[in-house]
This record gives C-alpha cells, sequence and structure tokens, in this order.
C-alpha cells in the first residue's frame, strides 16, 4: 500500500487560465501560478506518483474523471464559463505510464 506524502489546498479560479493568456488578466494570478509550480516540485522530489484531487464543485462536474495519456493538445472552452474561458489552446506532455 502506497503513503499519502503531500497534501495541499489550492486554488483553482478560472482566473488561473486566463492569466496565463494575453488580455486584460495577463500575469494577474502569477502568485497562485508559481505556487502550483513549487506544489508539483514538492511532490516530485517526494517521490509521488499519483494525485488525487477532491473537488466540491457545481453539480455540471459531478462524477470524476481519470485521464493518464503520453500527449494532451486541444483548444479548451469551459462548459461552467465559457463566457470567460473559450478558445484557450493548451499543449503538455501526460504521463501514461
Amino acid at each position: 500500500m502506497g503513503a499519502i506524502v503531500l497534501a495541499a489546498k489550492m486554488t483553482h479560479v478560472p482566473t488561473l487560465l486566463m492569466s496565463e493568456q494575453p488580455g486584460r488578466l495577463a500575469g494577474k494570478r502569477q502568485a497562485a501560478i508559481d505556487g502550483h509550480y513549487e506544489i508539483a516540485r514538492r511532490a516530485k522530489a517526494l517521490g509521488a506518483d499519483t494525485v488525487v484531487i477532491c473537488d466540491t464543485h457545481w453539480l455540471v462536474n459531478a462524477g470524476y474523471h481519470i485521464n493518464a495519456n503520453h500527449h494532451f493538445e486541444g483548444v479548451f472552452t469551459s462548459n461552467e464559463f465559457p463566457q470567460f474561458i473559450q478558445d484557450l489552446p493548451y499543449r503538455y506532455e501526460g504521463n501514461a505510464a
């Protein structure tokens, strides 16, 4: 059986994504974004191999989703907040191991 090596309560407001894009919110949430990278760094340093996310959110997100793939790329539009998050390109490497 594995062990919990790190627990964190983290912000995940939509403006995090918007802050990484050009526009009026560019850079506004950089401190929170940097905090996410720091949590990732600590988790890796502690040898974490699995991440469990618990999120109490709107009913439109009822259920759960697990996706381990080699690569993720596309254009994202939020089903909760399409007026704020739309046509957001993303591209990152996954971990299908």
